[in-house]
């Protein structure tokens, strides 16, 4: 049976998840901008990185420091189709403080 890495496309972000995930981090653990691995997957522009992340459990709404949300962050970078897929999946825009 193959992992759930080898499934997905292994994009550089999806390897340094699936790494950081495997070797004891947190889903949702922040780092000093109050960005999670999902924040940052939104402004890679790889959808499947960002689908597995919320697939295991990561939160679809968490905000960073400055109150963006994967969403948001997706918008800002131009990445349409992880917009859309965001928004079908209950993501919400969030605001910026």
């Amino acid at each position: 049976m193959r992992s759930t890495a080898s499934k997905a496309k292994l994009t550089p972000v999806f390897i340094a998840v699936h790494w950081l995930l495997q070797s004891g981090s947190l889903m949702d653990e922040k780092d000093s901008d109050g960005d999670t691995a999902c924040l940052m997957a939104s402004q890679s522009g790889f959808l499947e990185p960002l689908q597995w992340l919320l697939q295991n459990g990561a939160s679809i709404n968490e905000k960073n420091n400055k109150g963006k949300t994967a969403s948001l962050n997706a918008a800002f970078h131009g990445h349409l189709e992880m917009i859309q897929w965001l928004l079908q999946n209950g993501a919400s825009i969030g605001e910026t403080q």
